[in-house]
């Protein structure tokens, strides 16, 4: 039987395969967070910080410029890698169990069995492999289809496409998707970090104004 985590999953691709994440605004007046470039430029990255206040309707970045250039997610995958999973069968709910693989790695508290809900909090990355094996490259290709996400592309290999490979989501698209994934009147962030050349950026929300 499904536990109510893998229900509300289900509902929550439902609704975004329904209304679909294009449903926001494509190019969005976004006004400039200047005080915050300072912090962001000093890293020695390009990219952006774009925030999107759900009470508002607004957008704020620094370098705005950038919010609509495509990324790869990286570990903001494992939202959609989960969802995918839940509706796939992959895993049953939040407690389910994925296995160590016996690999030891340098981040020690990944050499165990995580759940889904450990493995997502720690943003385990050999075990969100290891789900997106088990869903498979058809799959996950039809997946990404119906849920519209960046350039749907799955090339460079299965537990790859989302950190190395051809996958691409700008960080419009990232608040559109996550804004149709989101439980109602609750706020989050979602944030990647990327070495490599690569700029990492994240989306954070806000309340709406009757949760405040």
């Amino acid at each position: 039987m499904l536990g109510v985590f893998a229900i509300r999953a289900l509902a929550v691709l439902a609704l975004i395969a329904a209304t679909g994440v294009e449903a926001q605004q494509a190019h969005p007046m976004i006004e400039n967070l200047p005080s915050l470039a300072g912090a962001l430029d000093t890293t020695g990255f390009s990219g952006t910080v774009l925030v999107y206040d759900l009470r508002r309707n607004r957008y704020e970045a620094v370098h705005p410029e950038f919010a609509a250039a495509p990324r790869i997610p990286a570990s903001t995958f494992k939202i959609a890698n989960s969802l995918i999973a839940l509706d796939a069968g992959v895993v049953q709910d939040e407690h389910t169990v994925i296995p160590w693989d016996n690999v030891v790695r340098e981040r020690k508290e990944l050499n165990r069995d995580l759940d889904l809900v450990t493995a997502f909090r720690l943003s385990a990355v050999p075990h969100f492999q290891q789900i997106a094996r088990r869903i498979g490259e058809d799959r996950m290709s039809r997946y990404l289809r119906l849920l519209r996400y960046g350039n749907e592309n799955t090339a460079g290999g299965i537990d790859q496409f989302w950190l190395t490979g051809e996958l691409r989501i700008s960080p419009l698209e990232q608040i559109a998707f996550s804004c149709a994934a989101k439980p109602a009147g609750r706020s989050f962030r979602i944030t990647t970090k990327w070495a490599g050349g690569l700029a990492g950026w994240s989306a954070a929300l806000t309340r709406s104004s009757s949760h405040q």
